[in-house]
């Protein structure tokens, strides 16, 4: 029989003990615990029930969890009386159908968009480029400030038969937009394996033809001097042990996009590109990430 209702019990605690208490929780039986916004008067979840407990200055956490059982909510709710809980119900709903229906298209950077299969959207400028994504397990949409960045970069240079190099290609955005931005090939490289199958639909979503690029680190490329692009949108510590490499893959008056690094490590990043024949010729912060394109000498 179909569940009529979803219980729910709200509580707060001080930020500083909400890891605490979320360990709690989740020792407790606690299946997931979501943190309310204090702004809001109510989560959007369609409940005529919920309201958060208090507002609050930065100081103290709501929060609320869900059950399929009236009783475990109230067990949690006598277990731990100092979170000081509100509890209620609310009409149960297809949750997935729910999430669906607030997806909506995303403009990554100036000039592209990125939307989910099941939402039309068509950009007001038709120069554009809009991309379909469905993301899989971790794997994001374009969202990340790293991604709009190395994104708004790309925007910055001319793709038009070039070849180009992803690396950690993820879902396969900057790839795809790479093509679609007229490069004449774009190879890629990925070691975690999860991301093959989502990379290869969304290929297809974007009729971008077959990926073309290897499960496993740049060693897999032989060969120097072979890209006049090479993307890189990863952490510091990931890039680092892959500068040989890059020099060796980037073609003389080549460019690099390195994005995922935070602005505070600017620093090193730039000592690299003194030492290595690399310009700097744009850069890019937002919040606290900083994305840099250079040319190789």
């Amino acid at each position: 029989m179909r569940q009529k209702y979803w219980y729910w019990a709200q509580g707060h605690c001080a930020t500083a003990d909400f890891e605490l208490a979320s360990y709690y929780l989740f020792e407790a039986g606690v299946q997931s615990i979501e943190e309310l916004d204090p702004n809001l008067a109510a989560p959007d979840h369609g409940s005529t029930f919920a309201k958060p407990v208090l507002k609050d200055n930065g100081n103290v956490v709501n929060f609320r969890f869900y059950s399929e059982s009236d009783e475990f909510c109230q067990e949690i709710v006598a277990k731990f009386p100092q979170y000081q809980w509100e509890s209620g119900q609310e009409p149960a709903q297809d949750w997935d159908l729910w999430w669906r229906e607030k997806q909506q298209a995303v403009q990554v950077s100036p000039q592209l968009w990125v939307r989910p299969p099941w939402v039309e959207f068509s950009s007001p400028n038709p120069q554009d480029t809009v991309l379909i994504i469905e993301a899989k397990s971790a794997f994001g949409t374009g969202e990340h400030e790293s991604t709009a960045l190395s994104a708004e970069l790309m925007e910055k240079l001319d793709l038009n038969g070039q070849k180009v190099l992803d690396i950690g290609a993820g879902t396969g955005i900057l790839a795809m937009y790479a093509l679609r931005r007229g490069a004449k090939h774009c190879f890629f490289t990925e070691i975690d394996p999860l991301t093959i199958t989502p990379l290869t639909e969304n290929y297809a979503l974007n009729q971008c033809g077959k990926p073309q690029g290897y499960l496993g680190g740049l060693e897999c490329l032989t060969g120097q001097n072979r890209f006049d692009l090479i993307v890189c949108n990863m952490i510091r510590s990931e890039m680092w042990p892959l500068r040989s490499d890059i020099l060796r893959l980037l073609k003389p008056e080549g460019h690099l996009i390195l994005s995922g690094h935070l602005a505070a490590e600017q620093s090193p990043v730039l000592d690299w590109f003194s030492t290595s024949g690399l310009k700097t010729t744009a850069d890019l912060i937002r919040n606290e990430w900083w994305a840099v394109c250079a040319r190789k000498n």
